[in-house]
């Protein structure tokens, strides 16, 4: 049994799955229950056989779902090979082959092997093969659909951080402090580890946190279409760049020199780029890094 969840799984709903569960102790049943959090389980309770944080799925691991999903030429029962496609037997089955080969390679570029988006994707594929045959153009990249979705249950002070951990390509805890004291969205640091139990946070450790790409891109794109949130959105990158500026001319690290970059060319005036670009190079130079 699958049971999954846009949302988080509160106690009560965990509660009446493994009430579920408990209905079928002499059945070899497996459970996955998937959710966008952690899952509290007791440490103690005897029906958890594993736990695992879900990221990207790999290309090899999607074309094998998809397949198993029959995204794929079914031979003598398929019924892309019996109507929709000319020539001898063996013509239409390659030429179906060839056309499920390329659909699997378009979902696997547009996915990025997130789990609840190639979950749309099948979706979308067997809806089309009831009217007609799939074609590439059917499986278009809409993951501007999928951001709200699994965002909509914050509220605004939860989604105002969240687009300032947006920002940063990845954090730390004195990133996240210096959000708070220069932006102050209304969440204190005691408060900022229940974001990390979400699926599209990934805590590498503790120096390096970052947001799954899809959903940090529509938060940003959100901001950028916001004509009163420019002067904001200029003034975070103005910090973070101040704040990484700062690190590597204590460290002169070029990973440190990267992020003090990406950040200057969006937040800074393009002659102050230009001029701090121009002293920071022969740093680099000095170094050897360049």
């Amino acid at each position: 049994f699958f049971f999954d969840s846009f949302e988080s799984v509160d106690l009560n709903r965990l509660t009446r799955v493994k009430t579920l569960m408990y209905k079928f102790p002499s059945f070899p049943v497996l459970f996955i229950v998937g959710s966008q959090n952690k899952l509290n389980w007791e440490s103690s309770d005897e029906l958890i056989v594993d736990e695992h944080i879900v990221g990207e799925l790999s290309a090899k691991d999607i074309r094998s779902f998809l397949e198993s999903c029959n995204i794929k030429c079914l031979g003598e029962q398929c019924s892309s090979c019996q109507h929709s496609l000319d020539g001898t037997n063996e013509e239409k089955r390659q030429q179906c082959e060839a056309i499920h080969n390329e659909i699997i390679e378009k979902i696997i570029h547009v996915t990025n092997g997130i789990p609840v988006y190639l979950d749309l994707m099948v979706d979308t594929y067997m809806q089309i093969k009831k009217t007609e045959q799939p074609k590439l153009e059917h499986f278009t990249d809409n993951r501007n659909e999928i951001a709200p979705l699994l965002l909509n249950k914050f509220n605004s002070t939860d989604l105002a951080f969240l687009e300032l951990l947006s920002f940063p390509n990845y954090w730390n805890y004195q990133v996240v402090k210096l959000l708070l004291k220069e932006f102050n969205p209304g969440i204190s640091l005691s408060q900022v580890g229940r974001f990390y139990e979400y699926s599209f946070i990934h805590e590498h450790s503790p120096k390096h946190i970052t947001m799954q790409n899809f959903i940090r891109q529509w938060l940003q794109q959100r901001i950028k279409e916001n004509k009163h949130a420019q002067e904001f959105y200029e003034d975070v990158h103005h910090v973070l760049f101040n704040y990484y500026d700062g690190q590597f001319k204590q460290q002169e690290s070029f990973e440190l020199f990267k992020e003090a970059a990406y950040h200057a060319q969006l937040g800074l005036k393009s002659d102050i780029f230009e001029s701090w670009l121009s002293d920071v190079l022969t740093i680099l130079l000095n170094k050897g890094y360049i």
